[in-house]
C-alpha cells in the first residue's frame, strides 16, 4: 500500500538525506530527494508527489520559501519541515502558511513516521 505513495525528501545535508531515503525506503515508500529546493520544484514538475519533507536552512531557498512556492502550485500537497533550529514562531508561520506539520532535529523517526502516516490519511480525506 504504501509503495502507491512517492514522497520528496529535500535535505542539504547529505547523512541525513540518504539516512531518511534508507528509513522511508525500509518503510515501503517511494523516496525521491533533492540536496535543494530548487532541484527539488523541478522534480514536483515531473512527479506526482504525495507528499514533502524539507529542511528549514538551507543554501539558496529556504524551506519555508520552499514551502510557500509548492503550495502556490498544489495547495492539497502535504508539507512536513524538519529542522534544527525550531522556534514557536517559526512552527507557527509554518502551520499558517499551509504546512502539515513541523518536526525538530534530532529526528524522531517514529514520531516522522506517525507525523508521514497522519499526512497522507488527512491527504486521503
Amino acid at each position: 500500500m504504501k509503495d502507491k505513495f512517492t514522497l520528496l525528501v529535500v535535505e542539504d545535508e547529505q547523512n541525513t538525506l540518504n539516512g531518511l531515503r534508507e528509513i522511508l525506503t525500509e518503510e515501503g515508500y517511494n523516496v525521491l530527494t533533492s540536496p535543494t529546493a530548487e532541484d527539488g520544484l523541478n522534480i514536483l514538475q515531473e512527479n506526482e508527489i504525495h507528499l514533502v519533507i524539507t529542511d528549514m536552512k538551507m543554501p539558496g531557498m529556504d524551506g519555508m520559501e520552499f514551502s510557500r512556492t509548492i503550495l502556490k502550485q498544489d495547495p492539497e500537497i502535504q508539507i512536513i519541515i524538519i529542522t534544527a533550529f525550531g522556534t514557536v514562531k517559526s512552527a507557527v508561520e509554518a502551520m499558517k502558511n499551509g504546512v502539515h506539520n513541523y518536526i525538530t532535529k534530532p529526528i524522531n523517526v517514529d514520531e516522522l513516521l506517525l507525523t508521514i502516516e497522519k499526512a497522507i490519511n488527512d491527504k486521503k480525506l
